[in-house]
């Protein structure tokens, strides 16, 4: 009784065993896959009036990498369960994106406005207040 006693332990434990889920994309796809919804969301934000982006941009991003939710999904469920491997992709993509930010920057420089614009509205606004 007791040789069938271990052997059902030992058979639990290896069942609870995590297995690795076949129905989970790798960790670059992942990544490449996060970066794109990202960027995608950032960009919906920022456009919003544009009606050519209404259609689902993230459907693309699929299609790309040819995926479907559930298996993007899958992979977020499993990557949630290892903090240590979601965030080293997180910082992978933050410093891609923030390398492109710089390229960027370096090529068009942000306008800044023009200070006197700026000092002339206080003056007019100090001026409206002390009447």
């Amino acid at each position: 009784m007791k040789k069938i006693l271990y052997l059902f332990l030992i058979l639990l434990l290896f069942s609870c065993k995590e297995k690795k889920n076949k129905d989970i994309l790798n960790q670059k796809t992942y990544k490449a896959v996060l970066k794109e919804i990202l960027l995608t969301n950032i960009v919906k934000q920022d456009h919003k009036k544009i009606d050519s982006l209404n259609y689902n941009l993230i459907g693309l991003a699929y299609k790309k990498y040819n995926i479907d939710s559930i298996k993007l999904e899958n992979t977020t469920e499993y990557y949630s369960r290892h903090p240590k491997e979601l965030t080293k992709i997180y910082q992978e993509i933050y410093q891609e994106i923030k390398k492109t930010s710089d390229s960027i920057e370096q090529l068009m420089p942000l306008q800044t406005p023009k200070t006197d614009a700026i000092k002339i509205d206080k003056t007019r606004l100090n001026q409206k207040i002390n009447k």
